[in-house]
């Protein structure tokens, strides 16, 4: 056991220590009585002196504490404990003991404070409500049945001192983390009179106020209507709103009112308003803790797997896993761990068609970078800085003669990579973003088209194909339904696409309309040489006669992509599946795609997708796999890797799979995860995310 400062970026910053006494805390929801303060520290409530100093543990139970709240009488907390699996109200003597469970709800318990008289524990509770908005309730510290308050909903409150009135907050916002909201569910502060149930609003503007804390004739609470959360009050007879702090660049997360003064917490560290004084200070904190959450451990990862890809001969599966990369056998051998780097963060890797190399995404400078490794690790990878500026990619896609990598920006630029020359090249621009993978590049099977999906100015997705000989785009479909998940027939001969024409209301982000409504999409088919036959002709059986017997073994498969764009419209054939909601097509081997079919309503049931096998040859659709969340196959399409309610599974694309057919075990898949380079990777990813996607710098 040693002594620290709770530090937020607890190894996060390279070098720091853990005992710099200014080091941020990571005390959270801090209550006060008149000569201690509690609060929430990793998973367990600590008290420590009101003037600061070493913090001691009352609990030590094995699930989450949290929310804690002192008495009146300074003698129990109350605090919100997930004990037994589910969040419940508990109280526990201040000087320790064992926790008393007071409510037995299957849902959340919120602890929001005590009645003035200290007999009952005021919370948050949805145990009478068929939906989501909770009310409040209090339950006596002896036990009993919870009492609701004579109020529709609320969410955090505190009782004048006569206990005749309450001030609460009466919803609660989804995302309180939603800096400058003023949508319609902002946080207002109301006064009740429990008698008859009669409101009084604290005036504001549109603002977002929390914690009320009720003390004498006034309503204290913290506020974002000066610009960033800090704290203000509400005189109850004189209906004057006052600021009390001057707001600092960083929020104040909560708060809460004892004898004297009020305790909040603001970047982890627990401040001390003084009444009496009417400033604020930082109250110094020290735990002594033995943090066995830091320590180094090995760890099975196979239930944490991302990205996957499969090698070309289906012999093996390449996984992200926790930010490593592995590969793992479906029959013979052992797992590998190819990269080994705690605190970096490797993502979506991709084998080459030749099976020697495997690409992947790797922020091991700070940034995303492309990496190439030998499919075995040996040596170091190949760097590739893919843009001058830090950026974000997804969409890789080797090149059939593993010679080019594909990918999608974080501006939806669409480029290849020659990896020989280090050469980008820009192929085209997605000008709308959505949600879901953008454009769904893929190549074709000579690897002189690049084919993709974009959005046009009606909203709706087109299929395109890009030339690397003449850098020349062009449009195939009208763009009068919305096309998407076009791929190349493993032939050459054929694009296999999906189309809706009822898609439209799905395609409004903010409005209600487009909130469950059902789609579906239909399967098409596009012949690409015009000297090709329609793969879907009327058939005959014919009686042939005799004929002579073909001379000679037949010659080698024309492998050279050909497009006729001219009359190209005229060969977009519909196949024969009943319109559904497809979701993805998948191409396996030539003359064959594998279809994802989602539930009716998209969003609507969490089942997976049933995944179809269609043959051009044999003009039908056979059921394939069910309860698949992800499907890919390898170069050859003659292989595929499963993840779903069976497992992860490498399984033959000609015939359904069996259940347990192709399984792979995942069991090798360890790691040495070492906590404090994991948090310091997770804080600077956060920040990215923050500064790529949110702000305009």
């Amino acid at each position: 056991m040693r002594t620290i400062h709770l530090s937020l970026i607890l190894g996060v910053a390279a070098g720091a220590s853990a005992s710099a006494p200014d080091a941020p805390l990571l005390a959270r929801n801090p209550t006060l009585s008149s000569n201690a303060i509690a609060f929430e520290f990793g998973t367990d409530i600590w008290i420590v002196p009101k003037a600061g100093g070493q913090a001691r543990r009352v609990t030590s139970g094995p699930g989450v504490e949290s929310s804690p709240r002192f008495s009146p009488d300074g003698e129990w907390i109350a605090f919100t404990g997930s004990y037994d699996g589910n969040p419940d109200v508990y109280v526990v003597p201040t000087g320790g003991g064992n926790p008393k469970r007071l409510t037995f709800h299957p849902g959340q318990d919120q602890v929001s404070s005590w009645t003035p008289d200290g007999k009952s524990v005021l919370f948050s509770s949805s145990m009478d409500h068929g939906n989501s908005q909770p009310r409040l309730y209090t339950v006596d510290v002896p036990g009993g049945w919870p009492k609701p308050l004579p109020l529709p909903r609320g969410w955090i409150g505190s009782y004048s001192a006569d206990g005749s009135k309450i001030a609460y907050i009466p919803n609660d916002l989804w995302q309180p983390e939603w800096k400058r909201y003023k949508g319609g569910q902002t946080t207002p502060i109301w006064i009740a009179q429990l008698s008859d149930s009669k409101i009084e609003k604290v005036p504001r503007i549109n603002s977002q106020d929390r914690s009320p804390m009720w003390v004498g004739n006034t309503v204290y609470f913290i506020s974002d209507r000066a610009g960033r959360y800090t704290l203000f009050s509400y005189d109850v007879n004189s209906k004057r709103v006052s600021q009390l702090l001057s707001p600092e660049p960083i929020d104040i997360k909560s708060a809460s009112e004892g004898p004297g003064g009020i305790v909040f917490e603001r970047l982890g560290s627990v401040h001390l308003y003084d009444f009496a004084s009417k400033t604020a200070k930082k109250v110094p904190i020290e735990v002594s803790d033995d943090l066995l959450e830091v320590r180094p451990k090995l760890e099975n990862v196979g239930s944490q797997i991302n990205g996957a890809d499969l090698s070309p001969s289906g012999v093996r599966a390449v996984f992200e896993a926790r930010g490593d990369i592995f590969t793992v056998p479906v029959e013979k051998g052992d797992a590998r761990n190819l990269t080994q780097t705690p605190g970096i963060a490797e993502r979506s890797p991709i084998w080459s068609p030749d099976g020697k190399k495997i690409a992947y995404l790797s922020d091991a400078s700070g940034n995303y970078e492309l990496h190439v490794a030998d499919q075995q690790g040996n040596g170091k990878p190949e760097v590739v800085k893919l843009t001058e500026k830090p950026n974000w990619y997804h969409g890789l896609a080797w090149s059939p003669d593993s010679k080019k990598i594909l990918y999608v920006d974080q501006s939806l630029r669409l480029y290849y990579l020659n990896l020989e020359t280090k050469k980008v090249t820009e192929v085209d621009r997605e000008p709308y973003y959505w949600f879901g993978d953008a454009m769904n590049p893929n190549w074709s099977p000579d690897g002189k088209w690049i084919l993709y999906t974009k959005r046009l100015k009606n909203k709706l997705q087109a299929v395109f194909v890009f030339n690397l000989d003449s850098g020349k785009t062009t449009q195939i479909t009208d763009g009068l339904s919305d096309a998407l998940s076009a791929v190349f027939d493993k032939s050459g001969r054929h694009i296999f696409f999906l189309a809706s024409t009822d898609v439209a209301q799905t395609i409004s982000v903010g409005g209600m309309s487009s909130m469950a409504h059902p789609v579906t999409r239909s399967a098409y088919v596009i012949v690409l040489r015009s000297s090709d036959p329609s793969p879907l002709s009327p058939e005959s059986d014919e009686e042939k006669g005799d004929q002579a017997p073909p001379t000679g073994p037949p010659g080698p498969p024309d492998r050279d992509v050909k497009i006729d764009f001219e009359g190209i419209g005229q060969r977009i054939l519909s196949l024969p599946l009943p319109p559904a909601n497809y979701e993805g097509l998948v191409a396996a081997t030539p003359g064959t795609v594998l279809v994802l079919r989602g539930q009716p309503v998209p969003g609507q049931g969490g089942g997976g997708y049933t995944v179809l096998r269609f043959s051009v040859q044999g003009r039908q659709a056979t059921p394939f796999a069910q309860g698949v969340f992800g499907l890919t196959t390898n170069s050859k399409g003659d292989k595929a890797l499963i993840q779903g309610f069976g497992g992860t599974q490498i399984v033959p694309t000609m015939a359904p799979v069996q259940p347990g057919q192709g399984a792979v075990n995942t069991a090798g898949m360890q790691m040495m995860v070492e906590p404090r380079a994991e948090w310091r990777q997770m804080f600077f990813e956060s920040w990215r995310n923050m500064r790529d996607f949110l702000y305009d710098a």
